[in-house]
């Protein structure tokens, strides 16, 4: 609690000076004025420390995942659970850079690490109230909105109180962006590549094909019991096979190494855009899709290895792991996949390298990768011409990013990526 620029106690000494000369004087009604300014002023000392007391605040968006530049609601709700009415409170909501006010009732202040929306209401006895402002997603990553300032007084703002709540609140992410990928529109059994693709094939229980006898060591779930019981032996389902095609990406998030050779640009945001349409366009095509990335920050709950794997809650770890992506690697990527294990990658999976930096040590993986089983294509986002090498499918994937992608140098964004 603090004097409102001391206004307060020059007027309290003001009126304790003319209580006393009532007194000595004898006048009513200086008492009387005096008195009842010092109870008002009580009255307030005592109403602001309760001002911020039991003011609970809860943030709630449209939704807790977007793609980068889309646009979503931010709502603050602030609620007074208390009997004693707040006559005024100011908030100041934070905003953090890579996230835009696209529409506010408050009023926006530019703050150092993103933006501040200030607004003023009144809340009465167990009130609460809603604050609702237009965002827009300028920029990949995870977000949170805290703390949130809060400032209230007494009725006759002879007193003021402040308070910064910090309570953790729910990620917001905003997924990188995804382009359209015609050029990669290939046959189901090639999806992403010349090299004629090694997969296992299974039996597909929704395709059933007929019966025959029970063998030894089959599975007893695929006993037929309505037919074994007429038949008076054991016959088990036929079914078609098919084919489950796995796709595991490769996103190299070191550019230094392009960096070193002279070249400027979005580097970074090329392989992490294209990484996150592909990923798009196989989950969209039913394919097993899982993700290399080694520019996890450290800290962050995800992981740098997703193993492949579809269905509706795998798209979106894929996507969250791009999302923070970072330049700072920790480990380069022949090493990341030497720790994790080559083997980890399942036979016959199409390995989709995206890189920035074509070198030997990225063509050893590849050829390595390809020699066990696996069919490799590399999407290359680098400087320069597009890479050359023996039996290895090399794409420029450079022209499909032009729409999404500024192909030109970007140096804000480039610093903030490292």
């Amino acid at each position: 609690m603090q004097a409102n620029a001391r206004v307060s106690d020059v007027i309290m000494a003001v009126m304790a000076v003319v209580v006393l000369l009532g007194v000595l004087v004898d006048h009513p009604s200086l008492i009387a004025l005096g008195a009842t300014v010092a109870v008002l002023s009580l009255i307030g000392r005592v109403w602001v420390r309760w001002s911020l007391f039991d003011i609970e605040t809860e943030y709630r968006t449209t939704y807790s995942r977007v793609f980068e530049g889309e646009s979503f609601e931010l709502s603050l709700t602030v609620e007074n659970r208390k009997a004693l009415t707040v006559p005024w409170i100011g908030i100041t909501e934070f905003v953090p850079k890579g996230l835009t006010v696209h529409e506010t009732g408050g009023e926006t202040r530019p703050h150092l690490n993103g933006t501040n929306i200030v607004s003023a209401t009144a809340l009465g006895p167990h009130q609460s109230i809603t604050m609702c402002h237009r965002l827009y997603a300028a920029r990949r990553g995870r977000y949170r909105f805290t703390p949130t300032h809060l400032r209230s007084g007494d009725l006759f703002a002879f007193y003021t109180n402040d308070r910064t709540i910090d309570v953790p609140q729910p990620d917001f992410t905003v997924y990188p962006k995804i382009v359209p990928l015609p050029a990669l529109r290939l046959p189901s059994a090639q999806p992403l590549g010349d090299a004629t693709s090694r997969v296992w094939g299974v039996d597909d229980a929704m395709r059933p094909n007929g019966l025959r006898e029970y063998r030894s060591g089959e599975p007893a779930r695929h006993i037929d019991w309505k037919a074994t019981a007429r038949r008076g032996e054991p016959f088990v389902r036929l079914f078609d096979r098919t084919v489950t095609q796995s796709v595991v990406l490769i996103a190299e998030c070191d550019i230094r190494r392009a960096a070193l050779s002279g070249a400027r640009g979005p580097f970074l945001e090329r392989t992490v855009v294209a990484a996150a349409s592909v990923a798009v366009d196989c989950a969209q095509r039913g394919y097993q899709t899982g993700l290399i990335c080694n520019g996890v920050p450290r800290g962050e709950r995800v992981r740098p290895y997703i193993p492949p794997g579809r269905g509706s809650s795998q798209l979106p770890v894929v996507l969250e792991t791009l999302a923070v992506a970072g330049s700072a690697t920790t480990q380069d990527m022949p090493g990341l996949i030497e720790r994790i294990g080559a083997k980890s990658i399942p036979f016959g999976a199409t390995v989709v390298c995206v890189t920035a930096n074509f070198d030997p040590p990225t063509e050893a993986i590849l050829r390595a990768l390809q020699s066990r089983g696996n069919p490799t294509v590399t999407l290359f986002v680098g400087p320069g011409a597009t890479p050359r090498a023996a039996r290895l499918d090399i794409r420029d994937f450079r022209p499909l990013l032009t729409a999404a992608v500024t192909l030109e140098e970007d140096p804000a964004r480039e610093a903030l990526n490292a």
